[in-house]
């Protein structure tokens, strides 16, 4: 998971939509590359405002398709992507959380010591 609007990867988000998860993508792959030998590595990579590289969003739809043909329910690449998109927030949301708690945790610590 990146941010693309971190300012490291401001430039690189400002090209188009998707292509911190495209850098991402090409990150994992070359961080992992041992493991090609070996195994077959499928690098997932998304962006915390839901995009992803096109080789992540190719192999969710082979691999809902794959569930579909076991299930036997046409809308399961529709609810993969649902989950996906469920998981994001829930992400998003807890770094959002976690910020304002950090910041109140600070700030509660300096109230006690001045206070002390």
């Amino acid at each position: 998971m990146v941010c693309p609007t971190a300012s490291s990867y401001l430039q690189t988000a400002n090209v188009s939509a998707g292509s911190v998860a495209e850098m991402a993508a090409i990150r994992k792959t070359s961080k992992y590359q041992e493991l090609a030998a070996q195994y077959s590595f499928q690098p997932v990579a998304l962006e915390s405002l839901g995009s992803m590289d096109s080789d992540t969003r190719d192999f969710l739809v082979d691999l809902g398709r794959r569930i579909t043909r076991d299930s036997g329910d046409d809308r399961e690449i529709s609810f993969l992507f649902q989950r996906i998109s469920v998981l994001l927030f829930h992400f998003n949301s807890a770094l959002f959380d976690f910020n304002f708690n950090f910041h109140d945790l600070r700030f509660t610590c300096a109230q006690k010591l001045t206070y002390s």
